[in-house]
């Protein structure tokens, strides 16, 4: 049987505030932090010991990962809009964490590849 493991309260609230603010810019000064219950440092401590990621790295990601959905789900509006400041800087980021463009990405994954699914 699976026991439940506690989760850090203050690392919780990074997390909800990643979520929360996942189209603007992280902040992550002392005060910001703060009001997490941390440290600048701390928190880099804990993220990196629970999450395996520096803060700014796993905001990264969570917000890869929604732009991910969104490619899945489809739509008018471009996925980097609401999540990316322009067009080059998704496209960057995105080749930064897949080492593919959104582009060549689409052709390769199945899951992603909205002409396949027609």
């Amino acid at each position: 049987m699976l026991k439940h493991t506690e989760i850090d309260s203050r690392l919780e609230r990074y997390v909800r505030y990643c979520l929360k603010n996942m189209t603007s810019n992280i902040d992550l000064s002392d005060k910001r932090c703060s009001e997490f219950g941390v440290s600048a440092r701390q928190l880099r401590r804990l993220t990196k010991l629970y999450l395996g990621l520096m803060p700014k790295d796993f905001a990264r990601v969570l917000r890869f990962q929604t732009t991910l959905k969104a490619m899945s789900i489809g739509g008018h509006t471009p996925v980097w809009v609401g999540h990316y400041y322009d067009q080059p800087h998704f496209i960057r980021e995105f080749k930064r964490l897949s080492g593919f463009t959104p582009a060549k990405f689409n052709g390769l994954s199945v899951l992603y590849n909205q002409r396949s699914s027609t």
